[in-house]
């Protein structure tokens, strides 16, 4: 039997995972509408083992916090401002330097003997027992011998689409191009890694970033490092909910999160039930990506 962990699902495997060797960071800004609330409340509803681990990170992208004041007293969360001489140093950059500083903070924060940590936007839900079912992916990733790897816990392709994407009954190749970070699980070493490459966009005022093709969106510089590395849940561990953007990859949600949760054969794979879906929804065999719906 696997093991059981207080307040968690059984993690798959011989037991040797546990909801805490995991971090768990929240990017956020100071933004109408603001999500962040829904995030949290989602976020320890979905997963009673947080009660339990380590506080989450929240890591917001300006020296004002005002607005995360009310949760400042709970004991379950770290909320991290940036100092206000860092925070006047990137007043004036372009959104998608912005966004890098902060996921680059949430990629160094302390994992102290951890395995990894779970990255998440601040526009998110949470399937149950979220952590313990990455978990489920992680473990069967690495009994793999996989180490130096991505996870992507929110996707908006239907990946059930191509039987070639099988890898297990709890992950499965990224098969078309990488974009969008709204949940994400890193090894230690992945995150490691990314937190340098990161490093090397953020810290020279003087050179002209904007306008160098060669600086990509995070989610780009992710995907050229991590394209071939890179696996999804079979079932997404998170749904996208904000109709508003920062402007990096816009709205949109995943089809795969509002199916049943349950270990994925091999027989079943290739036969997505998209035809359950609304027409607008979910995979374009075209182009891949996620279909926006009528008018948006």
């Amino acid at each position: 039997m696997p093991e059981m962990t207080a307040g968690s699902e059984p993690v798959a495997g011989k037991g040797s995972y546990a909801p805490n060797d995991v971090a768990v960071a929240i990017l956020t800004v100071d933004r109408d509408p603001q999500y962040v609330f829904q995030t949290l409340a989602s976020m320890f509803l979905a997963e009673p083992a947080l009660h339990v681990m380590d506080p989450i990170w929240i890591l917001v992208g300006s020296d004002d916090a005002s607005h995360l004041s009310c949760l400042l007293h709970h004991d379950r969360i770290r909320v991290i401002a940036l100092s206000r001489p860092e925070a006047q140093r990137i007043k004036l950059w372009r959104i998608h330097r912005k966004f890098k500083h902060n996921y680059h903070r949430c990629l160094r924060v302390p994992l102290d003997g951890k395995r990894g940590i779970i990255v998440a936007e601040d526009d998110v839900v949470f399937r149950d027992h979220f952590v313990s079912r990455c978990l489920q992916a992680v473990q069967e990733i690495e009994s793999d011998d996989l180490r130096d790897y991505a996870l992507a816990l929110f996707s908006a392709y239907d990946f059930h689409r191509d039987p070639s994407f099988y890898r297990g009954q709890y992950y499965c190749s990224y098969g078309w191009s990488y974009y969008g970070t709204p949940c994400m699980y890193y090894p230690r070493k992945t995150a490691e890694f990314l937190a340098v490459e990161f490093e090397r966009f953020l810290g020279d005022d003087n050179y002209d970033y904007e306008s160098d093709p060669q600086v990509l969106p995070g989610d780009l510089l992710i995907g050229r490092h991590y394209g071939t590395r890179m696996y999804a849940s079979c079932h997404a561990l998170a749904q996208h909910v904000g109709a508003t953007s920062t402007g990096l990859g816009g709205g949109g949600g995943t089809v795969m999160f509002d199916r049943e949760y349950a270990p994925v054969p091999r027989e079943a794979w290739g036969r997505s039930p998209l035809v359950s879906f609304p027409p607008h929804v979910g995979h374009d065999a075209s182009s891949g990506f996620l279909q926006k719906p009528p008018n948006s």
